[in-house]
């Protein structure tokens, strides 16, 4: 404690953790902090300090009932403290309305007698806040003018706030001469961009026309209408004071989800390059049941761009939400959504996939009923023992196998299947063609190992055997052992991460041993030998995982 001693970094630190120090290290720091009045030290460097115990105690006095919460008279005590080193500059104790989020600055204790549920009413919260960070803003600009105001957004986290609230509650209006644009300081920008989108919303045109940004240049005016709110009526004073330079705007604009006219704000997105961000706009629509275009959706899936579409989570999101909603429609070709399909869901991770809850559906059928595209992906993934060539791949070549070996693992569907439904003499005439087409390329053996991973999805047989009698009799073939091969490590690998425990083995054993049987008793001797392989596995399993830990039984 005695190191955090004069350094307001560290006592701000340590304030914000009070709950966590035992008594005797609690009362030392707020002893030290109190001490800081002493000290030669500005109430601007003591600001940090003071907002982080007034965060501490609107934790603690929010959630009063909690166990962790501090009694009552530790908070009175951190109260008081606070009040020693709170300054009395106005405008210091302004700057945290604009540099914390918004729930950390709702005020929970607050008492009104017509809303005995204040602090449940975060509306009302809302607006007292607001109000509140209007009152200090009007103060600054009465008392010291718009230079105060712009110095007082260059110390604050949120600058554009600061705009926002002096473009709603001031009358002042800026002249054209105090909106310029900084290329080099950001906040300056982001203020006067929050002082424009809000002047907008309340005066609207009028307020625009005063300023005459006609004879302003280019690069002006494209800051300003980039600030304006992203609506239809900006759009219209884009296309009056940009004409042919509009990609100027619609490259950098900043968008709203829930704009009005959403059809031409995602035609001018993709036409300037910013497909992604119309992806945003679409999936907003879409979740809020408005009509998109499904040419105007799938335009925008398949443009090309240099913006990264899976760039973070939220983006992502609203792009497999989008394929997944077209995936369910009827207006769409199958060609189209193989494209999209293949564009963003080929070279994504099984974890991916399991993770937004979508498949390759498409993209999998095409698989199940081509044989030509399913060799041609175990040709780009595997190398031909006959091959014995050590020539270094090339950038495309690895890039071309990455893909298709992802696609391979994520593909699922039966091979042979048509819509769906398991089809015997289709996959019998599917897999014979793949057997050819591989067998001259050398990759039969990479192909009957993948096929035969597919394979543990079988559905049962209608004569009651656990799996499809053609697909037990083609497993059951001598010829094909890297088949069973491929069959009895996907078994395994199917179970994923799981918890240790014999008595799981056991059954499992059990489990595959029985079905072993069954295929024996319908003459597939050598298939039901995988099988019971799998059950001996697993017993070994079990008997290691009970001498280990016998109490698992």
């Amino acid at each position: 404690m005695l190191q955090a001693k004069c350094s307001i970094e560290k006592l701000t630190i340590l304030a914000e953790d009070i709950d966590h120090l035992t008594e005797e290290g609690s009362s030392s720091l707020l002893q030290n902090i109190s001490d800081q009045t002493n000290a030669d030290i500005s109430e601007q460097e003591l600001l940090p300090l003071y907002f982080s115990l007034i965060k501490f105690i609107k934790k603690h006095t929010r959630f009063p009932d909690a166990k962790w919460a501090l009694p009552t008279e530790k908070i009175k005590a951190i109260q008081e403290v606070a009040k020693k080193i709170k300054p009395q500059n106005t405008i210091c104790l302004c700057e945290n309305l604009f540099s914390e989020e918004d729930y950390n600055l709702y005020n929970y204790t607050k008492k009104n007698s017509s809303d005995t549920n204040y602090s449940d009413n975060y509306e009302q919260m809302a607006k007292d806040l607001k109000e509140d960070r209007g009152k200090c803003v009007i103060n600054i600009l009465t008392t010291q003018g718009i230079q105060a105001i712009i110095d007082f957004s260059l110390k604050v986290k949120n600058p554009r706030l600061v705009g926002r609230i002096l473009g709603e509650y001031s009358e002042l209006n800026i002249t054209h001469d105090t909106i310029i644009f900084s290329d080099t300081n950001m906040k300056k920008e982001h203020f006067i961009s929050g002082y424009i989108y809000a002047r907008y919303k309340k005066y609207t045109l009028n307020w625009l026309e005063s300023l005459n940004i006609g004879n302003w240049n280019i690069n002006k005016k494209t800051n300003l209408l980039i600030a304006l709110p992203f609506e239809p009526t900006a759009w219209e004073q884009v296309d009056k004071f940009l004409t042919k330079d509009k990609n100027l705007y619609w490259e950098k604009a900043n968008i709203e989800l829930s704009t009005k006219k959403p059809t031409l704000a995602i035609k001018n997105l993709i036409q300037y390059g910013r497909p992604q961000k119309a992806l945003q706009i679409i999936w907003e629509n879409l979740r809020l049941n408005v009509p998109i275009d499904i040419n105007l959706i799938v335009k925008a899936l398949l443009t090309e761009t240099t913006e990264n579409l899976v760039s973070n989570y939220m983006v992502s999101y609203s792009l497999f939400e989008t394929i997944k909603y077209l995936q369910k429609s009827k207006n769409i070709s199958n060609d189209e959504l193989f494209k999209i399909e293949f564009k963003y869901l080929a070279n994504a991770d099984s974890y991916t996939l399991q993770d937004f809850l979508i498949d390759p559906v498409t993209l999998n059928k095409y698989i199940a009923t081509n044989p030509s595209v399913f060799s041609e992906l175990i040709q780009n993934s595997y190398r031909s023992p006959t091959n014995n060539k050590k020539v270094k791949p090339s950038d495309d070549e690895t890039k071309k196998a990455e893909v298709s070996y992802n696609i391979l693992q994520n593909f699922t569907e039966i091979p042979g299947s048509i819509d769906g439904q398991f089809n015997e003499k289709a996959f019998q005439d599917w897999l014979s063609k793949v057997i050819h087409i591989c067998n001259e390329s050398g990759h039969k053996q990479s192909a009957l190992y993948i096929i035969g991973g597919k394979l543990i999805n079988s559905p049962a047989d209608a004569s009651g055997l656990w799996i499809n009698n053609i697909i037990a009799q083609t497993l059951d073939d001598n010829n094909l052992g890297d088949l069973r091969k491929g069959f009895y490590y996907a078994t395994i690998n199917s179970r994923g991460v799981h918890h240790c425990n014999s008595k799981a083995e056991y059954n499992l054993s059990n489990n595959y041993s029985e079905k072993a049987v069954k295929l024996e008793e319908h003459g597939y001797i050598t298939f039901a030998q995988t099988l019971r392989n799998l059950a001996q596995f697993y017993k070994t399993e079990g008997d290691r995982i009970k001498d280990e830990q016998p109490s698992n039984i």
